[in-house]
């Protein structure tokens, strides 16, 4: 009797088992719904104006992103221009400002002879 129990716990745990990995399986499976359609005129007309779409659509992201890609290149050439005018203008504000400098100490040196 004892037997017969286990073994009838045992069978029911591998039912259980088998169950839950089918059960498993099954969750997995993953469907893929088409439209049966025959091979047509029509059909194929359908089907090469979604892969018309899907190309246009990329060549037009494509187009988006060169253009853009162009846009950042003339931005960052600006950026650089801008940055040579800065630096030519500090160049020219040292230098300005040396000459400045230096006719005031010859000013000075005029009104000290003078007096």
């Amino acid at each position: 009797m004892t037997l017969l129990t286990n073994l009838y716990k045992y069978i029911f745990k591998l039912i259980q088992l088998s169950t839950s990995h089918l059960s498993q399986r099954a969750k997995n499976i993953k469907n893929h719904p088409m439209i049966n359609e025959a091979v047509d005129l029509k059909a194929l007309i359908r089907q090469y104006e979604v892969e018309l779409k899907k190309l246009r659509s990329e060549l037009e992201e494509k187009s988006r992103l060169i253009h853009t890609n162009e846009i950042v290149i003339q931005l960052e050439e600006e950026k650089k221009r801008a940055e040579e005018d800065k630096q030519a203008a500090i160049y020219a504000f040292e230098q300005a400002s040396k000459q400045y400098l230096q006719e005031r100490e010859e000013k000075k040196r005029l009104e000290v002879r003078k007096n």
